[in-house]
Formats: structure tokens, C-alpha cells, sequence
């Protein structure tokens, strides 16, 4: 399974990838961007099944860049998990997330 991690804040950047790497094995990260921009052009260029994407960030937030998208099939396949989310309980979410992809 493929992800990427969209988040103004590279800390957070880093510490989901360690989590990932540390929790769900199988989620292969295949990027990490710390703007919108930047994680556009990647999900335009790499087929993902799920996009780790911060929700407030500077500028363009990830609400609007997935307004940027309808229609193009970038994201058809993949799940978008809100950063913001997954930041505020990181372990718990991503113990939840591995349990449910154990099969895939």
C-alpha cells in the first residue's frame, strides 16, 4: 500500500512516516511533502491509496487543494486521512489503520 504525508510542519512529517514505518510495515511512504503545491505534483505523478493530508496549512489549506482535484481520478483509490486527526492521536489512529489493512 502506498501513502503520502502532506503537512506544512516537518516535524509532523517525520514523526507520521517513523509512526507508519513503526506500525503499518505495509504502508510504503512513498513521499513527503510540506506544502500543497508540492503534494499535488505527487499525487498527480504516483498512484496512492492513501493520502495523510494536514487540513490547516498556510496559504492553500488541504480542503482546497482537494477542491483542486475533481473529476481528474488522481485520488479515485486513495483515502484521505485529515492530519490534524491523526496528529492529535497518532498511535491510537494508526493502531486502528493497521488493524483495518491487516488483509490488504
Amino acid at each position: 500500500m502506498k501513502a503520502i504525508i502532506i503537512d506544512d510542519e516537518p516535524d509532523c512529517v517525520r514523526l507520521m512516516a517513523l509512526q507508519l514505518k513503526m506500525y503499518c510495515p505495509q504502508v510504503e511512504v512513498v513521499a513527503e511533502c510540506t506544502g500543497s503545491e508540492e503534494g499535488l505534483k505527487v499525487i498527480r505523478n504516483h498512484a496512492v491509496d492513501v493520502v495523510f493530508l494536514d487540513i490547516q496549512m498556510p496559504g492553500e489549506s488541504g480542503f482546497q487543494l482537494l477542491e483542486r482535484l475533481p473529476g481528474t481520478g488522481e485520488l479515485a483509490r486513495a483515502h484521505v486521512v485529515p492530519g490534524g486527526v491523526v496528529q492529535e492521536c497518532v498511535g491510537q489512529a494508526l493502531l486502528i489503520l493497521r488493524d483495518d489493512l491487516v488483509g490488504v
